[in-house]
């Protein structure tokens, strides 16, 4: 439900922000792991560590792009976004926590995310869609779904082996691929894409300490 609440949340900022800033400002809610791990489970902060999280932040903002002007409806949606993938990291914790299986939890999300994508596919009889390239979207549907599925137990078994504190903000910056694959289509990166690029491997670099 979490991330149903932060992907429809994500793509509502989209329609307003623009998804070149709303995408990787959704990425800024790893700071609501970095809290819950600091705060109720005691994981220790260190310069070093502190420094990190704040790089990461601003890689983030870096990769948005030059300062835009924003809507109160796309902030609000924003916000709804950054809300629902912050609070999936915590409860991915505590999942793992208290022994559930992570097999089972990976591949029950990717039989919803499939099974949703599809409805949506139909649901909007674009014809666009339904008369030539349906068959293309709904194999990228399954692929979407299982993609997700094989991130999250990838994700469980590294809050198994590290903080929640440090694992998530390092996941958050997979804001890098999508803009590489942006790159390599043509597109040419700005100062912003470049700078926050350098911006993110030192913060992984330090987080990683």
């Amino acid at each position: 439900m979490l991330v149903a609440v932060g992907s429809y949340g994500s793509y509502k900022a989209v329609e307003n922000l623009g998804g070149v800033a709303a995408f990787p400002l959704v990425n800024l809610a790893y700071l609501i792991p970095v809290i819950y791990g600091v705060v109720f489970l005691g994981e220790p902060v260190d310069l070093p560590v502190a420094i990190g999280f704040g790089l990461v932040a601003v890689s983030i903002i870096l990769f948005s792009g030059a300062p835009r002007r924003f809507t109160l409806r796309g902030v609000l949606w924003l916000l709804v976004g950054f809300t629902g993938f912050g609070f999936t990291d915590v409860v991915l914790k505590i999942y793992g926590e208290t022994g559930g299986n992570m097999v089972s939890l990976s591949f029950l999300l990717n039989f919803f995310v499939t099974i949703y994508m599809s409805f949506q596919l139909f649901r909007k009889r674009d014809p666009s869609i339904v008369r030539g390239n349906w068959r293309i979207v709904l194999l990228l549907s399954l692929a979407n779904g299982f993609l997700l599925g094989l991130s999250t137990f990838y994700l469980l078994r590294a809050f198994e082996c590290g903080p929640v504190s440090r694992v998530s903000p390092i996941v958050k910056l997979n804001t890098v691929i999508p803009v590489s694959y942006s790159v390599l289509r043509g597109e040419r990166p700005d100062l912003y894409t470049i700078s926050g690029a350098a911006t993110a491997v030192v913060a992984v670099v330090l987080l990683s300490l």
